[in-house]
């Protein structure tokens, strides 16, 4: 599923044969998002590619904190045994940091 933003947030339409609430549309065809994103320039909010990269950033975020042998100590005190845990953890933090702002 594609989440897609148009450049204003008062659009309520139909581009693409997506309907648009509040610049806000939802699509699951790749070639439609496509055609929103390179010929209407809109923006791909959540969709795969988004969801493979925010993997690819956890991942070297928390090798950040990788102090050898599998063990991923953190700026709190916490060491977790494991890059998966250690993973699961930082993505934790985060929610939490996110929560309290």
């Amino acid at each position: 599923m594609y989440k897609i933003k148009t450049p204003s947030n008062l659009y309520n339409g139909i581009t693409s044969g997506i309907q648009f609430k509040n610049g806000i549309g939802l699509t699951n065809e790749e070639s439609v998002k496509n055609v929103l994103i390179h010929d209407f320039n809109y923006t791909l909010i959540e969709g795969e590619k988004e969801t493979q990269d925010d993997d690819i950033q956890l991942s070297q975020d928390v090798d950040k904190y990788h102090k050898g042998s599998g063990y991923y100590e953190f700026p709190n005190g916490e060491t977790i045994r494991g890059k998966e845990k250690a993973q699961e953890y930082l993505l934790a933090l985060k929610d939490e940091e996110g929560g309290q702002q």
